[in-house]
């Protein structure tokens, strides 16, 4: 009978992101902006030039998702619309693994109403016909999420290993997981049950070795330190700054009349000068917060708003539309306040749980550093599901079958 239910998960996923590609976002769409890029790196990975893209060897893109991608066009061909139908499958894949994750956390019944949200929620249905890196990111993060799952004991040392690769991973899809060790190390020290301090070491160890072998080849090529990438400065600066708004914004080419740096990366003409703008760009936003640091406080309720809102802050023309922002407010609406009860009533069991509040913690602070926007909250959504799978069911209770203690 349970695999009846990850059946019907998985085919209401795959059907509804195949129609919404094929029907409405067009199967065979160019990619744009990230995408573009993203899908150019991959072209030159598969094609044995290495990570590159016109200008040479690069580190602008964390290297996880563009080797997706090149792995996709070796397997199927180059064109677009193969590749999204396999992000089709990857997403349907991801329902099952949150379906699972939520049944683990939160019982049967949360976890199968939580792959049925996340099977028909338009978000998740419309991110993989676009080529971003967060299709893959929540893979990995719900892969994460079961591995470090407790039931009546801390996972072995394998699972631990195992959690440790699958986050570097992670880490190397979107860098802000770089800070997951940290971030997670209550979660070995106080979850419940109690885990072992040895258990996050190895975690550490197997997180690190997964990462470095990136961090090695920018070493070698920048003959400089770069964990992930050199894309850190360009987002920083452009969330701290005179024009910021709580977003990301792309400075106007003159400031106070002088010429502001240039953002446009197809003008890079060498590999210095990938570092070179990098910290030019970090240092410009230091400085800025430095010299208004009230301004830069007065950003952050902006950021945190953005974060949590409900529209799409539009990259391009492509998602700013009234009909999808109807749709996201349809369906975000009363996920939000679900959720909003969900972590509430799950705080009783906070120790369990504690995963989740550490990873929605992480993805704050990154917010407040750099900016918010709905694609930075895009990875965490299957997990705010699950909340709003368990608030849903304990509203069930309380209000209609009239029961009083709910516990996850």
């Amino acid at each position: 009978m349970l695999v009846k239910k990850y059946i019907l998960v998985f085919a209401l996923a795959f059907f509804a992101r195949l129609l919404f590609g094929g029907f409405f976002w067009g199967l065979d769409r160019p990619a744009v902006d990230d995408g573009a890029h993203y899908r150019e790196i991959a072209s030159y990975i598969s094609s044995g030039h290495g990570f590159a893209d016109r200008h040479g060897p690069t580190s602008f893109r964390p290297p996880s998702y563009p080797c997706f991608l090149a792995f996709l066009s070796i397997l199927c061909g180059p064109g677009a619309a193969a590749a999204r139908v396999c992000q089709y499958f990857l997403g349907s894949v991801s329902c099952l693994l949150l379906f699972y994750c939520m049944t683990l956390y939160f019982g049967e019944k949360a976890g199968l109403l939580a792959g049925l949200i996340s099977a028909c929620y338009p978000l998740l249905i419309y991110l993989p016909s676009r080529f971003l890196s967060e299709n893959l990111l929540i893979f990995f993060l719900l892969t994460g999420l079961i591995l470090l799952f407790r039931p009546v004991s801390p996972p072995g040392g394998s699972r631990t290993a195992l959690a440790g690769i699958v986050f570097g991973l992670a880490a190397l899809t979107r860098p802000l997981m770089l800070a997951a060790p940290i971030f997670l190390l209550p979660w070995f020290l106080m979850g419940k049950p109690r885990g072992k301090p040895g258990h996050f070491f190895l975690f550490l160890f197997c997180f690190s070795v997964t990462v470095l072998p990136w961090t090695l080849r920018n070493y070698v090529l920048y003959q400089t330190l770069v964990p992930v990438t050199t894309n850190a400065g360009h987002t920083f600066w452009g969330a701290n700054s005179s024009w910021a708004h709580g977003g990301w914004k792309i400075p106007p080419p003159f400031w106070n009349g002088n010429r502001v740096l240039s953002y446009d990366i197809s003008q890079r003409k060498s590999l210095s000068e990938d570092i070179q703008q990098d910290r030019m760009f970090f240092r410009a936003g230091m400085i800025w917060i430095k010299g208004h640091p009230v301004a830069f406080l007065k950003l952050l309720p902006g950021k945190l708003y953005r974060f949590w809102h409900f529209r799409q802050q539009p990259e391009t023309e492509e998602v700013s539309s009234a009909r999808m922002d109807l749709v996201s407010l349809l369906s975000y609406g009363p996920l939000f306040l679900f959720m909003v009860a969900g972590m509430i009533l799950a705080l009783r069991s906070w120790q369990e749980l504690l995963p989740f509040y550490l990873l929605l913690l992480l993805f704050t602070v990154n917010t407040l550093i750099f900016y918010g926007d709905l694609r930075m909250r895009a990875p965490l959504e299957p997990v705010l599901i699950g909340f709003a799978s368990f608030g849903i069911l304990a509203a069930w209770k309380r209000f209609i079958a009239g029961e009083r203690q709910v516990s996850p």
